[in-house]
């Protein structure tokens, strides 16, 4: 049942995957696009540490999206759900790769973004794979319900990390 039985479903069925595939493809470039252009408007705007308000919005929308994605029974409605969360999943990628560029001395850059692959790689990859393997096996016996819990709960971890950071970011970009 949930999310695991419609996606079972439309694995099965050709069409259902393309579309489903077709949905991800669009949702995810409307969000790198919006993102990235939020950034910017943001910044015009004067609000200097627009890359992690933006990260917010995108790890808002990936919590409050993914979590009902656990037990939606409808296709239709399991494939809005996640048009939403990878829309807003991919807020993240403009929205970084600004910040570390903004706040990082030019002779750094590479070091900087190779520990921040690293780190992303080691926590969201192993940790986060780890976690719905764990919830899997000891608390759902679902996997979309595991997976989408974990989703969620990383989601709200990175808005609390994000605005605990942002008057640090104001500060570093702000002109004294």
């Amino acid at each position: 049942k949930g999310i695991l039985g419609v996606f079972r479903v439309a694995a099965l069925d050709s069409v259902g995957a393309t579309f489903a595939g077709g949905v991800v493809l669009v949702a995810c470039t409307g969000g790198v696009l919006l993102s990235g252009t939020l950034v910017d408007l943001l910044r015009r705007r004067g609000r200097v540490e627009s890359p992690f308000l933006t990260g917010i919005i995108g790890a808002a929308g990936v919590a409050v999206t993914t979590l009902p994605l656990a037990f939606s029974q409808r296709f239709g409605v399991a494939i809005c759900l996640l048009a939403g969360g990878t829309f807003f999943a991919t807020f993240a990628l403009p929205s970084s790769t600004t910040a570390m560029q903004l706040v990082t001395p030019a002779n750094m850059r590479a070091r900087v973004s190779a520990i921040f692959l690293f780190c992303n790689s080691m926590i969201g990859l192993a940790l986060g794979a780890f976690l719905v393997g764990v919830l899997n096996d000891h608390v759902f016996a679902a996997i979309g319900r595991s997976l989408t819990t974990v989703v969620a709960g990383a989601s709200v971890f990175a808005v609390i990390i994000l605005a605990a950071g942002t008057p640090a970011l104001r500060r570093a970009l702000t002109p004294s």
